[in-house]
């Protein structure tokens, strides 16, 4: 009888201490996701002396282009994809006037970019542009005109600081004569 007095008294004291420090009560609570927004912006600059329409130019910004990304919870993840799938022809038989047999494989064109949020304020990103060159680098095989497929590929973590714009990541691509940088904004909603 004592066992069951005391158990039932001990049911009793719990919602009083519960109510005793609300506090605590709240803070077992589950707390609402901190959502980032991240605008991901790339530019493409040309460097000095570099000959744009016949003249050059002291350096300049020759493209521009920001996305946004929101990435709510920990371990949240976002990515856009912004292009086309083009066909490219690998293959075929070719006359003097028409392709038979004709190949293809299609590319991903375009902007990519996939961020994750990780423990300790931090963020995972991964960009790549691949865009289409008609350039000197390859044969082309009779009847086809083959394009040079080029990727640029930066990633790597960033510490979160936010409102600020921070260069995350600078890439020279020696074919075009370009430098892209590769800035993030962080700002909490």
């Amino acid at each position: 009888m004592r066992r069951f007095l005391l158990g039932f008294s001990l049911l009793g004291f719990i919602p009083w201490a519960a109510a005793q420090h609300p506090q605590l009560a709240r803070s077992a609570a589950a707390q609402p996701p901190q959502t980032y927004n991240i605008i991901f912006t790339i530019e493409q600059h040309v460097p000095p002396g570099t000959l744009l329409n016949g003249r050059p130019v002291r350096g300049a910004i020759l493209n521009s282009r920001s996305y946004q990304l929101s990435l709510s919870g920990l371990l949240a993840n976002a990515q856009i994809k912004v292009g086309n799938r083009i066909p490219i022809v690998v293959g075929g038989i070719s006359s003097s006037h028409t392709s038979i047999n004709t190949q293809f494989q299609y590319e991903s064109i375009g902007v990519s970019i996939y961020c994750r949020l990780k423990p300790k304020n931090r963020i995972r990103y991964l960009a790549n542009i691949t865009s289409l060159a008609a350039t000197n680098l390859t044969q082309p095989v009779p009847g086809f005109n083959e394009p040079t497929i080029r990727t640029i590929h930066t990633d790597g973590d960033v510490q979160i600081h936010l409102n600020r714009r921070l260069l995350v990541s600078t890439v020279a691509d020696l074919s075009s004569k370009s430098v892209y940088y590769f800035y993030m904004t962080i700002t909490k909603d």
